[in-house]
């Protein structure tokens, strides 16, 4: 296995894939089964089944309860098939195909073993018991009994109820039904005179009376049908003698004299042509007609696996339009027939047929591998590896001028319809390229750039380099959107006109799931801290990234750590003053709120909330909980624990590895709103409700660069220390603040398509009031903002709307 190429892995799966849907449909549709024992088969067997017409009434049923029938059981099912305009004559062989089940009787040992399995159901609660009790006329409000009292009586009607329900079960006669295969085959003709459309259906019709008379006389002529004493659609009771012995029950059955005859039919009277929108349209319905109640204890009504065939005898059946689909190219709007509750599959020009479990089989999305884009290259000398990736990307042009002649030929003349949204897509991909190519030519004729550019890929090599989850070079995909995003991060230095309009743009990365959307922007968020520190910004948040869950934060710190630590490793080892001198390391702020991690630490605090949470962070133990990564970027082991720096007050990731590269093994990761205030993570993770922050935490404008000065002690502050029992104001260096700093020059917004509707609405009031704060601020060039997504549609509007971009 380990030796089988991609293309024998993918024939392997698909059998498997084939094998597991063959036998789920096979059970639930009743096609592996000959006989259905100890069940009703409508109570066993759901895909393909018709329910009888005739089963129920009005009175018997109500309205939700009938439509839910129609839903789970339905009672006809047939096709739509869209005519050509020129047919007149048409003839078309129709063949049904279905199975019906008549009731036997059981054999001794199923009788017993239906014994059997109610008492195990009765002894672990699970005695199959509808509970219709309903409280009398004095239980309604303004009753002055206890409602107790009513609990009690409540319960001991329920167990009157289960016992005798018991007793059923032990009395009635175990169900089984054997399984009829039946097939019909018939010739139906129309014919156009005048306008008008005469159908001739009578071979069918009486093809599949003759089939049902079949299947009757099967059951007449089976020595084992069922026979009753009484009602034929009662369910009859046996002796407890007659479970004694195989003998005494033997004895027993003799008893039921009175057969059991199923009455199964079909209704083909559907059958006629009327005209539609889009032409003559042929509906063939087949409904279940059998004159039996479908609540019968003894008489199956239902009939299973329905499923036809229709073969015409020339090719006159055209596509329906599919109305909800786009009006584009890229999407097939023909519909070869619509099927009522069934779908319709197109075999050939002349032959279809119906399934109730249509299948649709989606490629797997693959990127493209060549050429290479390898971390280690990239790190090295990255320019002819870009080259290489730039030609190529414009040779693909041809690929879209082949495709273009393609279509022509497959739309005709409807082409001009569809040929400026491909030129417009056309475009697009020219768009990209130019971008690539601007970014392509920052990192030959930048340093600053090229050092970044270098950097990034030497952090990604290191990561990659991991003993059970290697990764050796970029998707495609992935490098081309680092490289695409470097105008706008070096806009920040040469505020180029060009520069400031990509930062305008929004940019999205789309990929199915596990595709890479991720990588691709920690590629982006690296670049930006190694360049951040080249242009000058010695402190300071550089991005923050978004999720619409905690759940996804929590999943993602890891990865982040990972990166940003590694980062860190890599920027440390650097003889560049502007990157190993006096500036601030690289690091990860958790932050998503109390639920997950302190907001504050409060040490000499007398509020009782505040001091649980400091008795929780000196508990080893506890303070284990707040754990968010688990394994050292550095050392790819599981040997981190929490501490607590009292004299700092800060929670600590340490790695426990004595050869840990990182210094005492602090992993750069702050888990406390206060912490990330005071120390200020180059990339802050966290949930998009923090935004509303903005509106009640003075100390939220340190992340956005309101710095004032620095406490020895504890970090950032504005006016005062973060810290409230910090009032030595001999530690407050008031006026120091790093060079360069301000606030978050790029926001990522992961999962973007959960950004709808009332989450949307609430996000997009704080997004455009973070944008107008950051300028308020004097901040310098737009927010640049970058999104990813596994699903997207409509995803300009919505873009509009959050962010008030216009592209």
């Amino acid at each position: 296995m380990k030796n089988w190429t991609p293309k024998q892995k993918a024939e392997e799966e698909t059998l498997l894939v084939n094998y597991l849907i063959n036998r789920i449909t096979g059970r639930a549709s009743g096609r592996l089964d000959n006989e259905c024992l100890f069940d009703m088969p409508r109570d066993k067997y759901f895909i393909g089944n018709l329910r009888s017409s005739h089963g129920t009434t009005d009175k018997q049923d109500t309205a939700l309860q009938r439509e839910l029938l129609s839903k789970i059981a339905p009672v006809a099912f047939g096709a739509d098939f869209l005519l050509a305009s020129n047919a007149d004559q048409i003839r078309l062989k129709i063949t049904l195909s279905w199975t019906c089940y008549y009731r036997v009787f059981p054999t001794f040992d199923e009788q017993r073993k239906l014994l059997q399995l109610e008492t195990e159901k009765a002894q672990v609660g699970e005695t199959p018991v509808q509970d219709t009790t309903t409280l009398p006329d004095e239980t309604e409000e303004g009753d002055d009994r206890q409602s107790g009292a009513l609990e009690d009586e409540e319960i001991e009607a329920r167990e009157e109820r289960r016992g005798r329900q018991q007793k059923l079960q032990k009395d009635a006669l175990c169900p089984k039904f054997r399984k009829i295969p039946c097939q019909a085959e018939g010739q139906i003709t129309l014919s156009r005179a005048g306008g008008r459309w005469q159908v001739n259906s009578t071979a069918l019709v009486q093809a599949c009376a003759t089939e049902m008379e079949r299947a009757k006389q099967v059951v007449v002529n089976d020595p084992e049908a069922i026979k009753v004493k009484g009602d034929i659609d009662k369910q009859d009771k046996i002796a407890d003698e007659a479970l004694k012995s195989a003998e005494n029950f033997q004895a027993e059955l003799k008893t039921f004299q009175t057969a059991v005859i199923p009455e199964w039919a079909w209704s083909v009277d559907e059958i006629k042509v009327e005209s539609g929108p889009q032409g003559d349209v042929l509906s063939i319905i087949f409904e279940n007609a059998s004159p039996m109640p479908n609540q019968s204890s003894n008489r199956e009504s239902y009939l299973f696996d329905v499923a036809a065939t229709f073969e015409f005898d020339q090719n006159v059946v055209r596509p329906f339009e599919l109305e909800l689909a786009p009006r584009g190219f890229r999407y097939d709007r023909l519909l070869w027939g619509r099927g009522f509750n069934c779908a319709i599959i197109k075999e050939s020009d002349t032959l279809y047929r119906t399934t109730h479990t249509p299948l649709y089989v989606q490629a797997r999305y693959d990127t493209r591998t060549q050429p290479e884009a390898r971390f280690d290259a990239l790190a090295q000398d990255p320019m002819p590896v870009l080259r290489e990736i730039l030609e190529a990307m414009r040779a693909y042009l041809t690929e879209w001028d082949n495709a273009e002649t393609a279509y022509q030929t497959r739309y005709g003349s409807e082409w001009a319809k569809f040929q400026p949204e491909f030129q417009r897509d056309r475009a697009q991909f020219g768009a990209e390229i130019d971008r690539f190519a601007q970014g392509l030519k920052l990192i030959e004729t930048d340093p600053d750039v090229m050092l970044a550019f270098k950097l990034t890929n030497e952090t990604f090599r290191r990561t990659g380099d991991h003993p059970t989850k290697p990764k050796t070079s970029w998707r495609l995909f992935q490098i081309v959107f680092l490289v695409t995003q470097i105008s706008g991060i070096a806009a920040l230095k040469t505020h180029t006109p060009a520069g400031l309009a990509e930062r305008e743009m929004v940019d999205i990365i789309y990929f199915p799931t596990g595709g890479g959307k991720t990588e691709a922007y920690l590629g982006v968020l690296v670049f930006h801290c190694f360049f951040d520190r080249l242009r000058g910004k010695t402190a300071g948040v550089t991005a923050w990234l978004r999720f619409p869950l905690r759940l996804l934060t929590l999943q993602q710190t890891q990865r982040m750590a990972d990166v940003i630590g590694m980062a860190e490793l890599v920027r440390r080892e650097q003889a560049d003053l502007r990157l190993n001198g006096k500036v601030a390391g690289f690091g990860v702020g958790y932050f998503v709120g109390a639920s997950s991690s302190p907001n504050i630490l409060r040490p000499n605090s007398n509020k009782a909330e505040d001091q649980v949470v400091w008795s929780k962070a000196n508990d080893p133990r506890e303070r284990e909980k707040w754990k968010r990564v688990v394994t050292c970027p550095a050392c790819r082991t599981p040997t981190v624990r929490v501490d607590l720096d009292e004299q700092k007050v800060r929670l600590i990731h340490r790695c426990t590895n004595a050869d840990c590269a990182f210094p005492d093994g602090k992993i750069p990761i702050y888990i406390v709103d206060n912490e990330i205030y005071r120390y200020l993570p180059s990339v802050i993770v966290g949930t998009i409700d923090k935004l509303a922050g903005l509106g009640n935490q003075r100390k939220f404008s340190l992340i956005f660069g309101a710095v004032t000065g620095i406490c020895s002690r504890h970090g950032y502050f504005n006016g005062k220390c973060c810290q409230d029992e910090c009032k030595d104001e001999k530690q407050w260096q008031k006026g120091r603040v790093p060079n360069g700093l301000t606030g978050p020059t790029l926001f990522v917004q992961d999962e973007l398509h959960l950004l709808r509707e009332g989450l949307g609405t609430f996000d997009s009031h704080y997004e455009t009031f973070t944008q107008e704060l950051l300028k308020e601020m004097g901040q310098e060039g737009p927010l640049k903002i970058i999104a990813s997504s596994a699903t997207i549609e409509a995803f300009a509007r919505q873009v509009e709307h959050l962010y008030g971009r216009q592209r």
